[in-house]
C-alpha cells in the first residue's frame, strides 16, 4: 500500500492498441445520442454506420456525429464488410433476433443490458456466440463509472482493509414514460435500474452468496412494475451490502450516495447521473485510511461522468478482447452472473426468503 493519501486514481477506460475497429450501431434512441455516440467520438473510435427503423432519426444522428453511413435495413448493416462490431441499443425484446443474425454474419457484439429478460434465453445467446467463435460483451457501463472504477482501485490496493459493509442509496425520480415499453413491463426497477449497482457491487466485492429483496410500487404510478426495491446482500467473509433503489421521489431532493467501509478505512461519494439524468453531475469521491492518516478524509477530483464517459469502457474492453483473444470483464458469460443476482432478487421478493443466486439455473 502507498504511504500517502495522495493516490493517483486510475479510473478512465483503457483502450487497446487498435482503435479503428468498424462499429455499426443498431438503434438511434436517446441513449445512443446521449452516451454511445458522444463516448465513441471523444475516444476516437470509428463508427461506420447506424440503423434504426425510424430512419429520419438515424439520419439526424449521423449528421450530428459525422457517421458516414445510414442503413435502410438491418441486413444492409450486417452485410457491410467494414463493420466488425455490432453495437445493439434496442429494448431486450428485439435483441435476440439481432444477436442471432449478427452472429450468422460473423460480427462481434456489444449487447444492451439486460441481454434478455429470460435467463435461459440469455444463456442460449451466450452459448451461440461461443459456438460462432465471436465475442459477445454486454454494456455493463457502470463498471466504468468514474467513482466505481476509482473505488475498485482503492479497495484492491488495501486502503480500507477487509471490506465489511457496502451501501448504495438511490432515491430519485425517473420519467419511465420516456420508454413506453418499460411502463408495460411487469419488471422495472431491479431489471432496468438496480441492475447497474448490482453488477458494480459484484465487480467490487465478488459474488453474493445470498440476498433478501423487498419491492413496492407507488399508488400513483401508471407503470406495472416495481419502482422501489430494498436488497440486502451477503458476500463471502461475512461482508454485507445494502442497496436501496427508488425511482418515484416526488421532490427535487434526490440522493445517490454510496459508502464502502472496511477494517482500515472507508470510501464515500455520490453518483452524479441520478441528480439530472441523462446530463447529471460529476461523481464525487472521498476516502480515509487509518493506517496512513487517521481521521483525514481526502476529497478526490473525479473527471468525467457516467454518461457519456463510462460508455467508452464496454466497447474498449470488447475491442481489446478481440485483439488479444481474452474474455472481456463485461462478457456475456460474466453478465449471466449479474442476471442470476437479478433473478434471485425477484424470487426473494416473491417468496419472502433469502435466496442464493446460485439457485438460479
Amino acid at each position: 500500500m502507498p504511504d500517502s493519501l495522495a493516490v493517483p486514481l486510475r479510473y478512465k477506460p483503457e483502450l487497446g492498441k487498435r482503435r479503428d475497429w468498424g462499429i455499426g450501431i443498431v438503434g438511434a434512441g436517446a441513449i445512443v445520442e446521449a452516451a454511445h455516440l458522444p463516448a465513441y467520438h471523444s475516444a476516437g473510435l470509428r463508427v461506420v454506420g447506424i440503423f434504426d427503423r425510424a430512419n429520419d432519426r438515424a439520419q439526424r444522428l449521423a449528421r450530428q456525429f459525422g457517421v458516414p453511413k445510414v442503413f435502410g435495413t438491418l441486413d444492409d448493416l450486417l452485410s457491410d464488410r467494414e463493420i466488425e462490431i455490432v453495437d445493439i441499443a434496442v429494448p431486450p425484446s428485439f435483441q435476440e433476433e439481432i444477436v442471432k443474425k449478427a452472429l450468422r454474419a460473423d460480427k462481434h457484439l456489444l449487447c444492451q443490458k439486460p441481454l434478455s429478460t429470460d435467463f435461459s434465453q440469455a444463456r442460449l445467446l451466450v452459448e451461440e456466440a461461443a459456438k460462432a467463435k465471436r465475442q459477445l460483451a454486454v454494456n455493463e457501463n457502470m463498471r466504468w463509472d468514474p467513482a466505481m472504477r476509482a473505488s475498485r482501485q482503492l479497495i484492491a490496493e488495501g486502503w480500507i482493509g477487509q471490506p465489511l459493509l457496502a451501501t448504495i442509496n438511490i432515491n430519485y425520480w425517473e420519467n419511465w414514460a420516456s420508454w413506453p415499453w418499460l411502463g408495460e413491463s411487469d419488471r422495472l426497477t431491479i431489471l432496468f435500474d438496480a441492475i447497474h449497482p448490482l453488477y458494480a457491487l459484484r465487480m467490487l466485492f465478488g459474488e453474493p452468496v445470498g440476498l433478501f429483496c423487498s419491492t413496492g410500487r407507488s399508488p400513483l404510478q401508471k407503470e406495472r412494475g416495481e419502482t422501489r426495491a430494498i436488497i440486502t446482500i451477503e458476500f463471502a467473509n461475512r461482508m454485507t451490502g445494502l442497496l436501496l433503489d427508488c425511482s418515484t421521489n416526488p421532490t427535487n431532493d434526490f440522493l445517490a450516495a454510496f459508502r464502502f467501509d472496511g477494517t482500515e478505512g472507508s470510501i464515500k461519494g455520490t453518483l452524479g447521473i441520478y441528480y439530472d439524468y441523462p446530463v447529471g453531475r460529476p461523481d464525487t469521491l472521498a476516502f480515509t485510511s487509518k493506517t496512513s492518516s487517521p481521521g483525514v478524509w481526502l476529497d478526490s477530483e473525479i473527471e468525467g461522468r457516467w454518461i457519456p464517459d463510462a460508455f467508452v469502457g464496454p466497447m474498449a474492453a470488447l475491442m481489446k478482447s478481440i485483439e488479444d483473444g481474452s474474455e472481456p470483464e463485461n462478457s456475456g458469460r460474466e453478465h449471466l452472473k449479474t442476471l442470476q443476482v437479478v433473478e434471485a432478487a425477484y424470487r426473494s421478493a416473491a417468496e419472502k426468503r433469502m435466496i442464493s443466486p446460485q439457485e438460479i439455473t
